[in-house]
């Protein structure tokens, strides 16, 4: 299986113990250029998908901020939404993020608390830049995105709402029934595509919110989480497509 993992992020390290509760198996390897039967999974991945001799695709999103990606000898499974698909060119049975069946292989009940920013993991390399501004002067709980997914998930569970700059807070805020809205801060310029393909996946128009508006966004959010992605096809493609050897 290829995942990201450039630098810690639970949006990322969902994919091996999603893969493993489904199936269920104990090892995963982190594929390396040049192997075949690789699964790609969640995450804005697809270009890594030319590095390997053919793929298994399922629930994986196109980000055209690292370009086309070339896709040869693909069993595309779903991916992440409907432009995803509208940019590959394809016709696809499934569309949704895996990241929406976390619940089942790890359930809690949200117990609403406070309010929690859960910004993209990038936001933590401009420290500096970003204590002068938002988040971290906000007033707001901070969600570190590098911290075990479990821990991310436990912190967005215990939240009355949460402004997501990562885009995995907000699949997993929707998934466990956290109202959420799109924050974009800095890094909202280069992700517009992303959270789009999210937004359509799930039947909505596109709309993020600035820090300061609270009220506006938790009355968005009450909203949004009406718009349930049924999840069960994510899961059903996969069992009834993958092996494992």
């Amino acid at each position: 299986m290829y995942w990201w993992d450039g630098v810690p992020n639970f949006g990322d390290a969902i994919g091996p113990d999603l893969v493993r509760a489904l199936l269920p198996v104990d090892n995963i390897r982190h594929a390396r250029a040049g192997d075949e039967g690789v699964l790609l999974g969640p995450g804005s991945i697809l270009d890594y998908a030319s590095k390997f001799r053919d793929v298994v695709i399922w629930g994986t999103g196109f980000d055209p901020h690292y370009g086309r990606p070339q896709i040869k000898n693909a069993t595309i499974l779903a991916v992440r939404g409907p432009l995803t698909a509208k940019a590959l060119g394809i016709n696809v049975p499934v569309l949704g993020d895996p990241g929406l069946l976390l619940p089942e292989i790890y359930p809690l009940k949200p117990t609403p608390n406070d309010v929690a920013v859960i910004p993209h993991h990038s936001t933590f390399r401009k420290r500096l830049r970003d204590k002068l501004f938002c988040p971290f002067r906000a007033g707001y709980r901070i969600i570190d995105p590098r911290n075990h997914w479990t821990q991310v998930v436990q912190e967005i569970c215990r939240s009355r709402f949460v402004f997501c700059q990562s885009l995995h807070g907000a699949i997993v805020a929707h998934a466990y029934g956290v109202p959420w809205c799109w924050w974009r801060g800095w890094h909202g310029r280069r992700a517009a595509f992303k959270w789009k393909d999210w937004f359509a996946s799930i039947g909505l128009q596109p709309r993020d919110f600035r820090l300061a508006q609270l009220r506006e966004a938790e009355v968005w959010g009450q909203r949004v989480i009406e718009h349930r992605l049924d999840a069960a096809p994510l899961r059903q493609i996969f069992l009834e497509r993958v092996t494992w050897d």
